[in-house]
């Protein structure tokens, strides 16, 4: 099993309550990634995602809406909502901002988390030259 399929395998919950151990490292977007992969399979929008090509939604967008359509239809994925977005608004250097819902926010803070890991990444890049 190579490592992508593993980290498609890996069971990662995170509870929003614990959101201040996380850090802007590589280990916690690996971590961040894995939660919600297990999120959107365990909700069955991750092979949808996978596979539905438009030209009016991004991959981002598609996850934005996942994210916020499933948020009333059971109490254990709005708390498997809230722990991903509170741990990837913490890896931002925001852990105390408030949670809207809403697929705007939730596209933003998807927006933040990635703005962030590309910084992550350039920092490394970086430090090679």
């Amino acid at each position: 099993m190579n490592r992508m399929e593993r980290l498609i395998q890996e069971e990662v919950r995170l509870d929003y309550d614990k959101r201040l151990e996380c850090s802007r490292t590589s280990r916690w977007a690996r971590k961040i990634g894995a939660a919600l992969i297990t999120y959107l399979r365990d909700t069955g929008k991750l092979y949808a995602i996978q596979n539905h090509y438009t030209n009016t939604l991004t991959v981002y967008d598609q996850i934005a809406k996942a994210l916020t359509d499933s948020i009333d239809l059971s109490k254990n994925y709005t708390s498997d909502v809230k722990g991903i977005l509170g741990y990837m608004l913490a890896f931002c250097g925001y852990p105390f901002k408030a949670i809207s819902f809403t697929y705007a926010s939730i596209r933003h803070i998807l927006k933040l988390m990635l703005k962030n890991v590309f910084s992550l990444a350039g920092q490394a890049i970086a430090l090679t030259k």
